[in-house]
């Protein structure tokens, strides 16, 4: 073999593994591109899920009008609803109850129950009644919050 024969072997060599290494960078770069799209829509997909339950929990709860529970230390009346003729009553057979809150329903489910379903959430409000409402700065602005890596 000539060297030229060699230089010439080299350089489609050269131009091969140049080409190769090309395409698989691209299809690995459009590979992560369309996996971070996926992944982004399935945690979309979920998130509108479980508010859509706790919405839907709430407005079952808001749509019977009144959920009484037991009155004890855990449930003292509620001073956000003392507005509320009948907030608090007693059972014929002496049982004191008291009016619940739609939206403390739905903290509590989260709080107490949201490992059942993998996922808690979060009541918040810009004018909250409680202070268990009070949203971060995320909640505030819905600015993403800083990566954390």
């Amino acid at each position: 073999m000539s060297p030229k024969d060699n230089t010439s072997i080299f350089s489609y060599a050269l131009a091969l593994s140049i080409l190769w290494s090309a395409s698989i960078g691209t299809i690995a770069v459009w590979t992560i591109s369309e996996e971070k799209n996926s992944t982004l829509n399935l945690a979309t997909a979920e998130a509108r899920a479980y508010f859509n339950k706790d919405q839907a929990m709430r407005l079952w709860a808001t749509e019977h009008g009144r959920i009484y529970v037991p009155a004890t230390d855990r449930y003292p009346p509620d001073p956000n609803l003392a507005h509320i003729p009948e907030r608090d009553i007693e059972t014929p057979s002496g049982i004191a109850l008291t009016l619940i809150n739609p939206a403390r329903i739905i903290r509590e489910l989260d709080q107490n129950y949201g490992h059942l379903y993998g996922v808690t959430g979060k009541v918040t409000s810009l004018t909250p009644l409680a202070r268990e409402n009070i949203p971060d700065e995320w909640g505030k602005t819905g600015a993403a919050p800083p990566d954390k890596r």
